[in-house]
């Protein structure tokens, strides 16, 4: 009777390494098992709205940056969803960048609910949603788990955690998160931008936008905060920020079916 429970767990055990090996196997080729398509037609709507062709190369990338990209638990279970929408996040800002990657990026740390600068529980005023680590923390990014679904859940709120911190991953490209993608922005460009920056903050601190607030602490921000709500409903920026929406859209050269 024991052989026979320990031939049949052994069987288990074997069916399941195999399974696990196939699937990663599909995802270095490129490929992403059906149910994780699901989940990303389901919970990102970015993808959702894409042709069929592009679906196939958002699963590519998405496929690229799990291969590429460690992405790690910090006090919380990672699930399936954890590590899709982080990709997601990654994925949606580079989307129509022909052989992007993020050189700078080894890890995402996933913590639960909420953390502070000091990677503890937050206190009341302390929360963050995500932070790019420094120092001795370089080359890491972390996420709060709570934020990271929450912004893909809530698409047209104009906040999205992950889209925030990987926009800054791609504004620190150029050795400072400044506001100035200096990889994705010409020279020419670079002035008109500052200026549109400057308008759009005052009229954020008159309390006269629709953008959040928060991108008015500082030009990184204000990048960041507006990439997020491009992303999140284009065509509500295009109606009431066209100009913003024009800037953003040749800085990450989308096409962006949704505001059309």
């Amino acid at each position: 009777m024991n052989l026979f429970w320990t031939s049949l767990f052994l069987l288990m055990l074997f069916c399941a390494l195999f399974l696990i090996r196939r699937r990663h196997k599909r995802i270095k080729s490129g490929f992403l098992p059906k149910a994780w398509k699901r989940i990303l037609a389901e919970k990102v709507a970015f993808y959702a709205k894409l042709e069929k062709e592009d679906r196939k190369l958002f699963e590519r990338k998405v496929a690229s940056f799990l291969r590429s990209t460690k992405i790690s638990a910090a006090e919380t279970v990672l699930e399936d969803i954890d590590r899709l929408l982080v990709a997601a996040g990654a994925v949606i800002p580079i989307f129509r960048l022909k052989g992007w990657r993020y050189p700078d990026l080894n890890e995402v740390v996933v913590y639960g609910e909420s953390f502070n600068r000091r990677f503890a529980a937050a206190q009341d005023g302390s929360k963050v949603d995500g932070l790019l680590g420094t120092g001795a923390m370089e080359g890491k990014m972390f996420l709060s788990q709570t934020a990271l679904r929450k912004g893909f859940a809530q698409e047209l709120d104009g906040n999205n955690a992950a889209i925030h911190e990987f926009v800054h991953l791609i504004d620190k490209l150029d050795g400072s998160v400044d506001g100035v993608p200096a990889s994705l922005m010409p020279r020419q460009y670079v002035l008109p931008w500052l200026n549109l920056i400057g308008t759009k903050t005052r009229d954020m601190e008159g309390k006269k936008s629709d953008i959040n607030a928060y991108g008015a602490t500082n030009q990184g921000e204000f990048l960041a905060v507006a990439s997020e709500y491009f992303f999140e409903d284009p065509a509500k920026m295009k109606r009431r920020h066209p100009e913003l929406h024009e800037t953003l859209k040749r800085i990450f050269r989308q096409k962006q079916e949704a505001d059309e």
